[in-house]
């Protein structure tokens, strides 16, 4: 008969935890703090200010939490408005293969994450922009010029004098 090994026979299969947190969220700081205060010794309590600055760490790392979501809220609204204003624009963005690329801004899409543009028919991320100008054929700063109709423009009508009132 062969030999068996007993430790073989009463192991357990190997179970696989999880491994624990290093990051002490608010919930898990509160209930530690009450734990803390149900077990502590009567004849000596906790320190007063101990807790008291226990408790103003929490409130502090929860308004930076909460800081650091406001934050990237407002760096993602900021996106979407740069974004927006590159359509008609001329933008060179760094293709997947490394090489520069030259074109003009279709459309926006906005999905989740940063915006994606549409340059002539490439989707092209936001980040993958490295320089932008005014489309082809504009001057920077350039203000459009109005449209005039002839019939009411003095300068055009040949038969009006600028200077004089037609009503008179």
């Amino acid at each position: 008969m062969p030999d068996i090994s007993i430790s073989s026979l009463t192991s357990q299969p190997a179970v696989q935890t999880a491994a624990p947190k290093n990051i002490l969220d608010s919930d898990g700081f509160l209930k530690l703090l009450i734990t803390q205060l149900q077990n502590q010794d009567p004849t000596s309590p906790m320190d007063t200010q101990a807790m008291m600055q226990q408790t103003t760490q929490l409130s502090m790392m929860e308004q930076m939490v909460a800081m650091a979501k406001d934050s990237q809220a407002a760096l993602a609204v900021h996106q979407r408005t740069l974004a927006a204003q590159m359509v008609g624009t001329e933008v060179v963005y760094v293709g997947p293969d490394g090489g520069n690329y030259t074109g003009v801004v279709q459309q926006v899409i906005f999905t989740v994450g940063e915006p994606t543009l549409l340059v002539d028919g490439v989707t092209v991320p936001l980040s993958a922009v490295a320089a932008v100008s005014p489309s082809r054929g504009e001057e920077p700063g350039a203000e459009p010029e109005a449209e005039t109709d002839p019939e009411t423009d003095p300068e055009t009508d040949p038969g009006t004098d600028p200077g004089t009132d037609p009503e008179s």
